[in-house]
């Protein structure tokens, strides 16, 4: 005869194991989703746009900061050139060594908490502009688990090989920035009117010889984004930044 109580005990029992089975495979799985949602970096991607304006060799820096979440401390990095003009050399800085420009990766460590920062050198000529941009892959070398950013920096020439404003040289443009592509330039004795894109090509020319009143200027007709406005007055060239959209 079967002893009821037992086979309840039993069953008891094989329902605890079970139960106790799907809780410890339901923590596990929260515990993969944590470990996997792991974030090193403090943000996914950063760019930056600025602008040649000394003469000589140039070098762009764009960082991010980056944290170690975990107790493990070593580390490697994968760089990936996404876009690289072609006169454009790019090197990154780990936060244990500055890497050369052909360093595709690296080591490093970190404690646990601390705070430390990966830099993106983008070096050029001064002569150039242009869009550049790369990929970083960390990886925890115990743990297996990356996190990637995306760093990217956009150039374009303010000299272009002409004279620099004098610091006592302004023009006024307006609006700025202006949805429909349509500025008023208050410039008195302006002689020529230069617009270059981020890429530093001349996408605009217009000579004028109005001395006083005011000079239209109609870039409706280009994409949304910033331009650099020259303007020619006798032998100096006074330049402005404008945004259209």
């Amino acid at each position: 005869m079967f002893d009821i109580k037992n086979v309840t005990t039993f069953v008891k029992l094989k329902l605890k194991l079970k139960m106790k089975k799907i809780f410890t495979t339901l923590l596990i799985t929260v515990l993969t989703i944590n470990i996997s949602n792991a974030q090193y970096f403090s943000k996914d991607s950063v760019f930056r746009n600025d602008f040649i304006t000394k003469i000589g060799a140039q070098d762009f820096e764009v960082h991010v900061e980056m944290v170690n979440p975990s107790k493990y401390k070593n580390y490697t990095w994968e760089r990936q050139i996404r876009v690289l003009p072609s006169n454009w050399r790019n090197a990154i800085c780990d936060p244990f060594l500055c890497r050369g420009e052909n360093d595709n990766s690296g080591k490093f460590f970190t404690d646990s908490g601390k705070k430390e920062s990966f830099i993106a050198h983008f070096r050029m000529d001064d002569n150039t502009g242009g869009y550049g941009s790369v990929k970083v892959i960390l990886t925890n070398d115990t743990t297996y688990i990356s996190d990637t950013v995306v760093l990217s920096l956009n150039i374009w020439n303010a000299r272009l090989n002409a004279e620099i404003q004098s610091i006592n040289d302004v023009f006024n443009i307006f609006p700025n920035p202006s949805i429909t592509g349509k500025y008023t330039i208050d410039a008195p004795g302006a002689q020529l009117i230069t617009v270059y894109n981020i890429n530093g090509q001349e996408v605009l020319n217009q000579s004028t010889t109005n001395e006083n009143e005011m000079l239209d200027l109609d870039i409706s007709n280009l994409p949304n984004g910033l331009y650099l406005v020259k303007v020619k007055k006798e032998n100096k060239v006074i330049e402005k930044k404008v945004i259209k959209g």
